[in-house]
């Protein structure tokens, strides 16, 4: 049987400072609980990961949890598992590297694994925005005060949070909006209110929709 040293623990809490990353990773000194604020908030968001309609993100977080318990292997385990269905989730990756990584040295950064400062520094913020959701997102009850109720002839709305990096599906019921899903997603490098073609912004606004691509049809760079 493997342990976690403290000293490995401690070195994965610095890899992301200050961050939600560091939650679900420490857990030598400090508890889920004690580190959201919260009684009790953290410990039913933490346990209800395997719920997420998201299955890859599920896996991911159920990793992450595994290792805040001190389960290294089990984490690994769980990554291993992932990356064999889905092998070009980069974030997972890297977790994986780092994670196999600590089984020999302790871990000195997050990213340790490997790949270039800007490729780790998105990582790392994807991983943040996975976690920070994961812990602290609206309750699944809860409906943007902004959004405009749809009329009959529309069984669904999209909203995406470009700030906290989320998409939601709502299914309108008989003039009640209910939250079905709730994904992961990535916008434009700079941000969001897009004013022209190429400043790598995402556009802003309300959009229908006409049609449909097949996921196939779609290279990687769209995440399809």
């Amino acid at each position: 049987m493997r342990l976690v040293t403290a000293a490995t623990l401690n070195a994965l809490k610095c890899c992301v400072t200050g961050g939600v990353f560091t939650a679900l990773l420490c857990c030598a000194t400090l508890s889920l609980r004690a580190e959201i604020g919260v009684a009790g908030a953290g410990v039913a968001r933490a346990t209800s990961f395997a719920l997420s309609p998201a299955v890859e993100e599920s896996l991911l977080l159920d990793a992450i949890l595994a290792l805040e318990q001190g389960r290294l292997e089990d984490a690994i385990a769980g990554l291993e598992g992932l990356l064999a269905k889905r092998p070009n989730f980069r974030l997972a990756q890297l977790v994986y590297a780092d994670l196999v990584g600590a089984r020999t040295h302790p871990l000195t950064r997050f990213g340790a694994g490997g790949g270039s400062s800007e490729t780790l520094l998105a990582l790392r913020d994807e991983a943040v925005r996975r976690l920070r959701h994961a812990r602290n997102g609206p309750a699944d009850s809860l409906v943007p005060e902004n959004l405009v109720m749809p009329g009959p002839d529309q069984p669904h709305v999209i909203v995406v949070d470009t700030a906290a990096s989320r998409l939601y599906v709502f299914a309108n019921r008989s003039g009640k909006l209910i939250r079905q899903f709730d994904y992961y997603i990535s916008s434009g490098k700079n941000g969001a209110l897009k004013v022209r073609e190429g400043d790598q912004k995402t556009p802003v606004g309300v959009y229908f929709m006409t049609g449909r691509i097949v996921p196939a049809e779609l290279p990687d760079f769209f995440g399809a």
